[in-house]
């Protein structure tokens, strides 16, 4: 009876450290999404930043279609790069209503 209660014991032990494994797996995980989320962020408007410049530095310089090219390509750029990420989203809330 003892080594029964022992070896459930045993059992039980080993179940809720693959549990917690499991649980700081999923943690970090979660932690890295969020960094490299926020860090394309980051590059993302500074790409958008050093464009905006280029762009009013050409038309400053008389470099004016070049300099129109660049603002108008960066701003649609922008934009479109908001719709895709909304589009994306609201796919991934409509697969996971259907999953459950």
């Amino acid at each position: 009876m003892a080594m029964a209660e022992n070896d459930l014991k045993h059992k039980h032990e080993i179940e809720t450290k693959e549990q917690d494994s499991i649980v700081r797996c999923r943690d970090e995980v979660l932690n890295s999404e969020i960094s490299n989320f926020r860090r394309g962020q980051y590059f993302g408007f500074v790409i958008i930043v050093i464009a905006l410049i280029g762009g009013f530095y050409l038309v400053l310089n008389n470099q004016k279609i070049g300099g129109y090219i660049t603002l108008v390509s960066t701003v649609l750029l922008y934009f479109g790069a908001i719709m895709y990420r909304n589009k994306i989203e609201k796919q991934n809330k409509d697969f996971e209503g259907e999953e459950v």
